[in-house]
């Protein structure tokens, strides 16, 4: 592993454990929002309709550098390879993840990457309705996307200075609160269940139909991602815990019927 380095460290220990200075720092999120709406090439609005690594990656260096002074970015590629970031379509739940990949050989760099889901971003902020991120109301994809942003950042700080990172720990949230202002690590962005819920009325554990190969099938909702997983009773399936036997279809949600 590479050695830290001393001053970098110092840096941005120094940086986490600043006081509390709740003005300045409305005024540095707003700062972070302009600079991306300028410089991005595909966040051209604060309801944008399209993301990119890129702009997930001007994101962090705005976010690194106006609150930690470019720290976080320099310790990880001193400690390892410069962080890469990722667009994700699959994740439904969680709004970002934060990966630390540590090699299983000799002279190997560190690999770090921050990942964050667009599919929740995309199915909120489709009306006027603020959304709740951090405990953070956020009244635009931006700002929620910043939030996430802002959350898995403080997940890789602890990792460079720590090696150990939770959210539910003490020592997490008392960072996210004093250096971004965020009251929760929880978020409330329309997944892809809440969206087949208040559209379709269709949730896990629902009977429906639909069709596949010709045919009309009968089935119930076992999960809802970005489709839903219907499990089929048939003699020729698979055998579940409750010792049945099922098919398993993956159907998009507006292809099923409620059934009666």
């Amino acid at each position: 592993m590479a050695k830290r380095h001393p001053t970098i460290r110092r840096e941005l220990l120094r940086r986490v454990k600043a006081s509390n200075r709740l003005p300045e720092r409305m005024g540095m999120s707003a700062k972070v929002a302009g600079s991306i709406l300028k410089g991005s090439q595909t966040i051209r609005t604060a309801d944008f309709s399209s993301l990119s690594s890129n702009d997930l990656k001007q994101l962090f260096v705005a976010i690194d550098n106006m609150y930690f002074a470019e720290s976080v970015g320099e310790l990880a590629e001193e400690l390892g390879r410069p962080i890469s970031f990722r667009v994700s379509k699959r994740m439904t739940n969680s709004g970002g993840i934060t990966t630390t990949r540590y090699p299983t050989r000799k002279n190997k760099p560190i690999e770090y990457e921050i990942a964050i889901a667009s599919t929740l971003l995309f199915e909120s902020f489709q009306d006027n309705r603020a959304v709740s991120v951090t405990g953070v109301l956020c009244t635009n994809r931006l700002q929620a996307l910043q939030r996430i942003m802002e959350h898995e950042m403080i997940h890789l700080i602890e990792m460079l200075l720590w090696n150990d990172s939770s959210c539910s720990a003490n020592r997490f949230q008392q960072i996210a609160s004093r250096i971004f202002g965020h009251k929760q690590s929880s978020h409330q962005l329309i997944t892809p269940a809440d969206s087949a819920k208040s559209k379709f009325d269709i949730g896990a554990g629902d009977w429906v139909q639909f069709r596949a190969n010709g045919k009309s099938m009968f089935g119930f909702v076992n999960r809802i991602t970005k489709r839903a997983t219907v499990l089929v009773p048939s003699n020729s399936g698979i055998a579940y815990n409750d010792g049945k036997t099922y098919q398993k279809y993956y159907v998009p949600i507006d292809q099923l019927r409620k059934a009666s």
